[in-house]
């Protein structure tokens, strides 16, 4: 008995203008269709009119449902594959289907179609002779920076794909990893809010670290070039580091991690970072650099102490006022003993308090 075919499909990832017509023939004609998401690809199917029965293929049942599929592609039947989105098997399903049919010497087909990397690469503006696809990059920043750093000195344009809520993340880790680098951010490719968004790697990060900016499905593509330090510090002395300072703050975060942080879009070491703060509240607010509101580690030990001084040196001179202040009482009798005046801690009502006590409770709080 002659086995059946399995059609890798591909599908539109966001314009349904861009599926071909021998696609729709093959959704049409097999006998099933093994799907990512049945719901997303059941709203495919219905545009088209196409009624082929569809079960689930997914990473989460991809291993029993392979040797299932397998079974029935030996007893011949035809089945085609599809992912939500592009082509099946890359950085989707279908790797495990694929191999038992290799195994079964089952006729494997592809039906070309769409690909979010391969058209977010055409249109980069970047090399695309010798290209590397990671597909998804890990993620924590620390196995991100491991598998960067094993393609540090590979000479080929590389590409990657990102979640939205972690874009800012690796364009900083393959800032600090890579160095300095010409990057595109492609995102919503072929759909409505269709964006390239080119630039350095720093300047990226920067960008996207705006929740508002970051939507969508994302591909990130890296030059193979390191730009020169003369380059990469041109560049990153355009962008306001206080402002980005700022901005991190209004977020919730406080001054020291909101620096560190800026720092690390940047590309700039903690003590670069710090020295440039200074110099831009300097300009702008036409002050010393010592007295322009940055406060480095050293400062904030210093400050605390010296609200510490303060403080003590408050209450002290609160006690030797109160012993110092004229009496009311009358003149002790001879052979009487005399009780020294007691400096109460509680303020009478209508009273106004000591400038000593006000000025030893308002210590300002340093960040």
């Amino acid at each position: 008995m002659a086995t059946g075919t399995l059609y890798l499909v591909s599908t539109p990832i966001g314009n349904l203008e861009d599926i071909t017509h021998r696609a729709l023939r093959v959704l049409s004609e097999v006998a099933l269709i093994a799907c990512e998401d049945t719901r997303h690809t059941r709203g495919l199917l219905n545009h088209f009119g196409i009624k082929t029965k569809t079960i689930s293929y997914h990473e989460h049942n991809e291993h029993a449902r392979a040797a299932e599929l397998t079974e029935l592609l030996v007893g011949g039947a035809s089945v085609a594959i599809v992912s939500d989105a592009g082509t099946p098997g890359i950085s989707d399903p279908g790797y495990r289907l694929i191999r038992a049919c290799v195994e079964q010497r089952i006729v494997i087909v592809p039906v070309p179609g769409p690909s979010a990397f391969v058209a977010a690469l055409a249109a980069s503006g970047l090399p695309t002779d010798e290209f590397y696809f990671g597909g998804f990059l890990p993620a924590r920043s620390t196995a991100r920076r491991a598998r960067l750093a094993q393609l540090r000195g590979l000479a080929a344009t590389l590409i990657f794909y990102e979640a939205p809520h972690r874009i800012a993340g690796a364009l900083a880790d393959a800032r600090d990893t890579l160095g300095e680098r010409e990057a595109v951010v492609a995102r919503e490719l072929t759909k409505l809010h269709e964006e390239f968004a080119r630039g350095r790697l720093s300047d990226l990060a920067l960008k996207f670290s705006d929740a508002q900016a970051a939507r969508g499905e994302m591909v990130l593509i890296i030059d193979r070039t390191t730009l020169s330090n003369e380059e990469a510090g041109d560049q990153s002395a355009s962008v306001s580091l206080s402002a980005r300072v700022a901005a991190i703050e209004a977020e919730g975060l406080d001054h020291r991690a909101a620096l560190k942080r800026a720092a690390r879009e940047l590309g700039l070491s903690r003590d670069a970072a710090y020295r440039r703060l200074v110099a831009e509240r300097a300009q702008q607010q036409s002050i010393a650099p010592e007295s322009s509101g940055v406060t480095s580690n050293e400062e904030i030990d210093m400050n605390d102490q010296q609200q510490d001084r303060t403080f003590n040196e408050d209450q002290q001179q609160m006690f030797e006022n109160a012993n110092d202040a004229p009496s009311t009482t009358r003149q002790p009798t001879p052979g009487t003993q005399t009780v020294p005046p007691v400096a109460s801690d509680t303020s009478v009502a209508g009273e106004t308090p000591a400038a000593g006590d006000s000025a030893g409770k308002t210590a300002t709080q340093v960040d």
